[in-house]
């Protein structure tokens, strides 16, 4: 097995230590293989799991001590680390290092977060390629200090210059900004009205609108924030399918990018039952689907004494935490035997040993 799916198994499995330890295998002498994507891995696992120093220490090795040229992804993940650490001037720093022309999404939000820092946040967009929410997340800063005439002026400016590959997402961008104004406001009804119109008189020469993938999801979390989970659930449905939508009017979804895992996450944990039926039809979709989301939907299966769903989905995907919820779940429902059948059943040996220890 090469080292970079040894790396990718590993991290799905959840095992983040012994994965860190064969991708700094990557430049030793008995290896030749291409790195950057083994790096950028398990960079990514490290960020994600919330194991920052570790994420900044790999970073380190590889890009400083090894001198590995950077890829496209791993400064995203130490910027991102950086945000949430709440440490955004470093951020800034560290991305101005990289002489990238394109400022990530969560630097501008942060900015807009700030107190004070909102029209460095509005230079940031002027002059930098950034995502369409970013427009959105500056836009919104100005609405809510009351000052609507930047606000539309800032929405003008971004539509006029709109190029090709966002040209899809802007009135969206455009609607998600104010109907989050308008639920900040207390108007529900309104915002409801405002995003029926939308979709119903903002089609394409298809008749169809475009949900784009990451302004897709900040509806989707907007919709459940404020409460519209029937409009919510409408949504994301048409997100993956691309069938028709009824809101007083039949309108056809076109899904520019995937439906991503984190998409996924946010519906399955709305609602259980639910939930699970969407794991399922986003997988038979063929949505790219992490080990997160399979650890989510087990351990809600095993916390609902949905065991038989469990089992089958463990024979998909397993990892320490899969296994514990299961054999607390076995344990629970009074079947230690089964428990015992489980630890039996782990091939790996610190997954047995740590089963045992488990039922100890």
């Amino acid at each position: 097995m090469n080292l970079l799916l040894k790396v990718r198994q590993l991290i799905h499995r959840g095992d983040l230590d012994t994965a860190a330890e064969y991708a700094r295998l990557a430049y030793s002498r008995n290896y030749c293989e291409p790195t950057a994507d083994t790096c950028d891995g398990i960079i990514r696992a490290m960020c994600e799991a919330k194991r920052y120093r570790d994420t900044f220490d790999l970073f380190h090795y590889f890009y400083n001590e090894l001198k590995m040229g950077s890829t496209c992804h791993s400064p995203f993940y130490i910027i991102k680390a950086l945000c949430d650490l709440g440490r955004l001037d470093d951020a800034i720093v560290f991305w101005r290092a990289t002489s990238s022309q394109s400022c990530p999404y969560l630097i501008i939000k942060g900015l807009v977060d700030e107190e004070g820092r909102l029209d460095e946040a509005v230079c940031f967009v002027r002059k930098y390629k950034v995502p369409p929410l970013a427009w959105s997340n500056v836009v919104s800063g100005f609405l809510k200090l009351g000052n609507h005439h930047v606000a539309n002026q800032l929405l003008e400016e971004f539509e006029s210059n709109t190029n090709s590959e966002s040209e899809s997402e802007a009135p969206l961008v455009r609607l998600l900004t104010f109907i989050e104004h308008s639920f900040n406001q207390g108007k529900g009804e309104e915002a409801k009205r405002c995003y029926e119109s939308f979709m119903c008189n903002n089609k394409g020469d298809k008749g169809v609108v475009n949900v784009c993938g990451d302004v897709g999801k900040e509806l989707l979390k907007l919709l459940l924030k404020y409460g519209k989970k029937t409009e919510a659930w409408i949504l994301f449905n048409r997100m993956l399918d691309g069938f028709k939508m009824d809101f007083q009017c039949l309108v056809s979804i076109s899904v520019s990018k995937n439906v991503d895992s984190e998409t996924i996450d946010i519906m399955v944990g709305e609602c259980f039952k639910e939930g699970v039926e969407t794991f399922y039809k986003a997988k038979a979709k063929g949505a790219i689907l992490k080990p997160v989301n399979y650890r989510n939907v087990i351990t809600c299966c095993c916390e609902q004494g949905m065991l038989s769903e469990a089992e089958c989905l463990v024979a998909e995907y397993s990892d320490v935490h899969v296994y514990r919820a299961l054999m607390n779940a076995y344990v629970k429902a009074g079947r230690v035997g089964d428990a015992l059948q489980l630890a039996n059943n782990m091939v790996d040996g610190d997954l047995k040993k740590f089963a045992l220890d488990m039922l100890n």
